[in-house]
């Protein structure tokens, strides 16, 4: 069974927690198109008119608002040291339960200086795969405390890094520096703090209730807001998405594989949110413009499986932080919006854990500990911080028929299941190997990601087809026990996915029936050792609309 600490799944929950969603927005209406049997809206044309009406409600309800956002520095520094302290009395009775917990330097100048004196004292940890990859969720932390303060997302980043920073160098000064928290906290934090940040934005910047209930699902935005209010001036207008589309999955979900190491069948719920920031977007008349601000935030978290019956978990986030926008719509709705900008990702999958998986308490490389005598039993994850890369938006306006075409490429920092090292340790001796592949099953490496995703929806009907190529290659050396690895040999893994899925929104209600077919190429190289395999998945259920 897989661990979660309380704070990340509280983060879920409240993610999870908007399938009572159902706005009532003034100035949108409902579309009778959907793509991929998400509910569409778009804004009536009106929209200068809707804005300025709205603007005035809230103005109503503050007697004094100053439409600049006045910059709280302050108050996200103080935030973020409040955080840091309440993780560091934590560390500070639990550290020698962890991998970090390895005492290699004293609080003196001497070791100090030492340790920063060479780039051999920089390298990657061996920890459980759990803890590494929530390091993207502590960075969306800090990013959030800044970017709910009104600090831009360069600002906020610099936050992120800066606490990371001070973790690495101060909190845990016994020990060497760890480059994968260094990548995952503010780069992994990133993408995930800015789309977390865009969802509460989605609903605080609303003033129905049901929408300021679903505000503290980004309870930190939520936070800030309420100081806010002691000072209206320093408060923003509302904004105006230009299309949102939040759809909830629920149904059966089955999973098999070629060679049959699974071949399950169990409850299934996925969450997908989408929100285009662009006011203009999908409204008639023509644009081009470049953007230098977020435009696009993406939200999606799967799970199969519930307790015993725990298959696999994914979360995937994705935001666009820039790019050129161009749009014409005529006034029979017929045109096409599309943009070229940069974005960044973050994505985790983890199956259910195998029979040689240790606890993340475990540190160390004992022989005896680790049983080297018999063969690893890990089963796949993979956590990838995607880091820059271009992505195309095109959509296609014909009055019923919508068709939107999405392609993105990134290059990667990932924590990588090694798929053929199961196979490899039944053959040869794997007792020098690289630690965290030793003790985890896993590999830092380098690598690219290339995705497409056709979406077509004419009246009630949708289709979706998505394509995911991600191919990695290790990192040899900066071992934290470089100096046991004595067959520091080179891995290469890849990913190849194929995702097909239709849906019929039943007509009058905010719901879809739906099925998916999915299937994985799975490979992986160690020296001659090459293992392959093809897992399928399929889905039947309902999906809500929102």
């Amino acid at each position: 069974m897989m661990k979660i600490s309380f704070g990340n799944l509280l983060f879920f929950l409240a993610v999870m927690g908007h399938i009572q969603l159902f706005l009532s927005v003034p100035g949108v209406e409902c579309s009778e198109s959907s793509a991929s049997g998400q509910h569409e809206y778009s804004k009536k044309f009106n929209l200068a008119e809707n804005y300025s009406a709205l603007l005035e409600k809230n103005l109503e309800s503050s007697d004094s608002r100053d439409l600049s956002q006045k910059k709280h520095f302050w108050r996200a520094f103080i935030e973020t040291s409040v955080c840091l302290g309440l993780f560091q009395i934590r560390y500070k009775k639990t550290h020698t339960t962890w991998v970090e917990g390895v005492h290699k330097y004293k609080a003196t100048w001497k070791d100090q200086s030492e340790k920063f004196s060479s780039w051999k004292n920089f390298n990657y940890d061996a920890n459980c795969f759990d803890l590494n990859w929530q390091h993207s969720l502590a960075g969306s932390a800090y990013y959030n405390f800044s970017r709910t303060n009104n600090l831009s997302v360069l600002e906020s980043l610099l936050m992120s890094w800066a606490s990371s920073s001070y973790w690495e160098f101060v909190v845990e000064y016994r020990s060497d520096v760890s480059i994968n928290d260094h990548i995952f906290t503010p780069l992994g934090g990133l993408p995930v703090g800015e789309a977390w940040f865009q969802l509460g934005k989605f609903f605080a910047d609303r003033t129905d209730t049901l929408s300021q209930i679903l505000s503290y699902l980004n309870p930190i935005l939520k936070m800030n807001r309420i100081f806010n209010r002691r000072n209206a001036k320093s408060l923003s207008p509302e904004s105006i998405p230009g299309w949102h589309a939040f759809n909830i999955d629920l149904g059966v979900r089955s999973i098999r594989t070629q060679k049959g190491h699974f071949d399950q069948t169990a409850p299934y719920a996925g969450l997908h949110t989408e929100i285009m920031s662009l006011s203009e977007y999908g409204n008639q008349g023509k644009e081009n413009n470049f953007i230098k601000e977020p435009l696009y935030s993406e939200i999606q978290f799967n799970l199969t499986g519930i307790g015993r019956t725990f298959e696999e978990m994914d979360l995937f986030t994705r935001v666009v932080w820039f790019g050129l926008f161009k749009q014409n719509i005529n006034s029979l709705n017929r045109g096409y919006s599309f943009y070229l900008g940069g974005g960044s990702a973050f994505s985790m999958l983890k199956k259910k854990p195998g029979m040689t998986n240790l606890p993340c308490s475990y540190k160390g490389r004992n022989p005896a500990e680790l049983k080297l005598d018999e063969p690893r039993d890990f089963t796949d994850k993979l956590s990838a911080v995607h880091i820059i890369g271009p992505v195309f938006d095109w959509k296609r306006y014909a009055k019923e028929l919508n068709i939107r075409l999405v392609q993105d490429m990134y290059v990667d920092f990932g924590i990588v299941h090694s798929f053929a090292f199961n196979n490899y340790s039944s053959l040869y001796d794997y007792s020098s190997v690289k630690t965290p592949l030793l003790v985890n099953g896993y590999y830092y490496g380098w690598g690219i990601t290339l995705s497409s995703r056709l979406d077509i929806s004419w009246q009630d009907a949708s289709f979706q087809s998505d394509l995911r190529y991600q191919s990695y290659g290790s990192i040899d050396g900066k071992d934290r026990f470089q100096h046991l690895v004595t067959d520091d040999f080179h891995l290469t893994d890849s990913r190849f996915l194929v995702r097909f899925s239709i849906g019929y929104r039943i007509p009058g209600l905010p719901l879809s029936l739906k099925a998916s077919y999915e299937s994985i190429h799975r490979r992986g190289r160690i020296k001659d050792i090459e293992e392959k395999d093809w897992e399928t998945k399929g889905f039947i259920g309902i999906s809500l609309l929102y």
